[in-house]
């Protein structure tokens, strides 16, 4: 949408069918991107698992890298060559997470995009306005993240269909096979990961750069969360919904531009 938009990085369970992680970031792509995509997961949940699937991508490297510390240090008891820490397969195959993206798109995504792009259909933004894309960021970024937390929240805790063949849970809920796998006849295989090893190997990633780097989305500056954040509360600090945000928007934009104008 004129150069903006959000990319959305997961980690799923396979056994279980919960959603571990699930945010939104300016860059998933490429190599420092992944790194800290995989110490933001790790950092989140506190472990990591026995075998990491991914597909080929460019920012998997310092994920195979980080499994393989990792694995090694907290969990030496572990064989790769009997259980890989990490396998990687084109997407096509990676049917874990792929088929998870299509009901996501279908319960969610498919909304939100089309949210999204009503404000180019409408001519609310302009990309050639330069203040127009950390103002998207600052009202939007926030919205869809809620957006993603609560299909989280939903998909965790609502029943999977049963499915009369499968090997794995069906008809469960997620989010109690993984809080108690031995009543599915499974272990918590998780390995538990202490904070100061997600920073020792943050500091491995100074030569690809810092999170901010990756994570920050364009033109979203301290000193623009700040201005906006003025205009915000000089506005009386409205509620930020989904459904009115596109009207926030276009009054913040004409704040800023009548302040630009002075």
């Amino acid at each position: 949408m004129g150069g903006v938009g959000f990319s959305v990085y997961g980690f799923k369970d396979k056994y279980t069918d919960s959603i571990l992680f699930l945010k939104i970031y300016h860059d998933v792509r490429s190599s420092g991107a992944g790194g800290h995509i995989f110490l933001d997961f790790v950092e989140y949940t506190g472990h990591i698992p026995i075998q990491l699937t991914t597909d080929k991508g460019s920012e998997v490297g310092w994920l195979y890298a980080f499994m393989s510390v990792l694995q090694s240090v907290y969990a030496p008891d572990i064989d790769p060559s009997v259980y890989p820490f990490h396998v990687l397969i084109k997407s096509i195959h990676n049917t874990v997470i792929e088929g998870f993206w299509r009901r996501f798109k279908e319960k969610t995504g498919l909304n939100l995009k089309d949210f999204l792009l009503h404000g180019k259909e409408q001519h609310l933004f302009n990309p050639h306005d330069a203040m127009h894309e950390p103002l998207f960021y600052w009202v939007f970024a926030p919205l869809i993240q809620q957006a993603l937390d609560d299909f989280i929240d939903w998909w965790n805790h609502h029943r999977v269909r049963h499915q009369h063949d499968k090997i794995m849970p069906s008809g469960h809920v997620p989010a109690h096979a993984l809080d108690y796998p031995e009543l599915f006849g499974a272990l918590d295989c998780r390995i538990a990961i202490p904070p100061e090893a997600v920073a020792e190997l943050r500091s491995q990633l100074d030569e690809e750069g810092p999170a901010s780097k990756y994570q920050t989305f364009p033109g979203l500056t301290p000193e623009f969360n700040i201005y906006a954040t003025e205009i915000y509360e000089r506005m009386g600090a409205p509620t930020v919904t989904l459904a009115g945000a596109w009207d926030i928007f276009v009054e913040m934009a004409r704040e800023i531009a009548l302040d630009q104008a002075e």
